[in-house]
């Protein structure tokens, strides 16, 4: 049994206890409990997101369909928190995982390669056993260095490890589907930076360029980027690197 518990968060005194049970008798690879958000900061609408976000999926998956249920519909959330692994899937999923320094992204890349190696996941009632404490964490508000920029900018390596991951593989339309599905959910949380103006404005050209040149290569990206900016991969490139 593994648990995976973020520093400023919680968990029951009996939670691994509980876990450890569920997948005995269940003989599951993944097994998802209800998460309490805990609101350090008042913020009623997140609360509210929160608690419809944390609910789990209730039910048995096998195979396939639990990489679908990560990643296309999305019915099971990507956080590694809020669920107890099977010793033996980690170890061979973190055996894999590339020896790199990763700022943001982590969750989402080690959980696509877990749903991937996974057989089973059962989803338990949503019984509240971990304590999500919102608020004590790093803030998402704040101004943005490029330095720090880059480092979200970063998950584009992680899509292409993604990407060379599954192409290794017997590679499927599903493959094909969740690998689009979660490059582009790491780009769109990158281009969120843009839309929340959390980029100097003198460091906005720049940060462009350092976005073409991360991402011009995935697919879907630059119709991605030309939506959310309103100018095409060549077009920033030309700027940037005429």
């Amino acid at each position: 049994l593994a648990v995976c518990v973020d520093s400023d968060d919680y968990i029951d005194a009996d939670t691994c206890e509980i876990l450890a049970g569920a997948i005995c008798e269940s003989g599951a690879d993944i097994i998802q409990h209800g998460i309490k958000p805990e609101m350090v900061i008042p913020n009623e609408k997140k609360e509210k997101w929160y608690q419809k976000a944390f609910v789990p999926y209730e039910g048995e998956l096998n195979g396939a369909d639990i990489l679908r249920h990560y990643f296309i519909s999305r019915k099971i959330t990507t956080n590694l928190f809020g669920k107890a692994y099977r010793t033996e899937l980690l170890k061979r999923v973190y055996a894999i995982l590339p020896d790199m320094p990763v700022y943001v992204g982590e969750d989402i890349f080690a959980s696509f390669l877990i749903a991937m190696r996974a057989g089973s996941y059962v989803g338990l009632s949503n019984r509240q056993l971990y304590h999500y404490r919102w608020g004590l964490g790093v803030g998402n508000n704040e101004k943005m260095s490029l330095e720090k920029f880059a480092m979200y900018n970063d998950m584009s390596k992680l899509v292409r490890e993604i990407r060379k991951y599954v192409e290794g593989r017997k590679y499927t339309h599903l493959h094909a589907e969740a690998l689009s599905a979660v490059s582009g959910r790491m780009l769109e949380d990158v281009l969120r930076i843009f839309a929340q103006e959390r980029l100097f404005a003198q460091d906005i050209p720049q940060a462009e360029g350092m976005l073409a040149k991360a991402w011009y290569d995935i697919a879907g990206a630059g119709d991605l980027i030309e939506r959310r900016l309103g100018k095409t991969v060549s077009q920033i490139m030309n700027v940037c690197c005429p």
